[in-house]
């Protein structure tokens, strides 16, 4: 049992939910998050004799330990797929070298990820300042309020 969709944007209708190119699309996205963009790379160790980790296209997070983005992916705070290559190949390498702490790859990723947390933190407290405005009446309102609860437990009294 089949049913007909309206495409939003062409007015046509058609019979499935996704176009063969949607589908393709998805589906290669779901293949990127589960092995990553280089899926298709062979890392052998031979691929990656001339590469060094310092080259600019190495994502320096994923060699200290965690990538931001990967940490930040399907959040509110996303900040999209890394443009830069990740390997456990590289990572290891990264990880052997005896000099490894003069290129502070772990310090920076710290402070990239306090940042991170520090800006969450910051718009938490925006938004909670908002919701708080939101709820909290004028002045004038305020004092008319109390004024209309304070003649209600007058008649309260004199009721007693």
């Amino acid at each position: 049992m089949t049913s007909t969709l309206s495409d939003k944007n062409t007015g046509t209708r058609r019979l499935f939910r996704y176009t063969a190119t949607e589908m393709v699309d998805e589906f290669r996205a779901v293949l990127d998050e589960m092995m990553g963009k280089n899926r298709n790379l062979d890392c052998a160790a031979e691929d990656f004799i001339d590469e060094h980790f310092t080259d600019p296209k190495w994502c320096k997070g994923y060699l200290a330990g965690c990538c931001i983005k990967e940490l930040l992916h399907n959040t509110r705070v996303t900040k999209g797929e890394c443009e830069q290559r990740h390997s456990v190949e590289m990572r290891d390498r990264y990880n052997e070298a005896p000099d490894r702490e003069k290129y502070a790859y772990e310090y920076n990723m710290y402070h990239a990820i306090e940042r991170e947390l520090q800006n969450c933190d910051y718009k938490v407290r925006e938004h909670i300042q908002r919701v708080h405005k939101a709820v909290s009446l004028p002045e004038t309102l305020r004092v008319q309020l109390e004024s209309q609860i304070e003649s209600i437990d007058t008649l309260l009294e004199e009721l007693e």
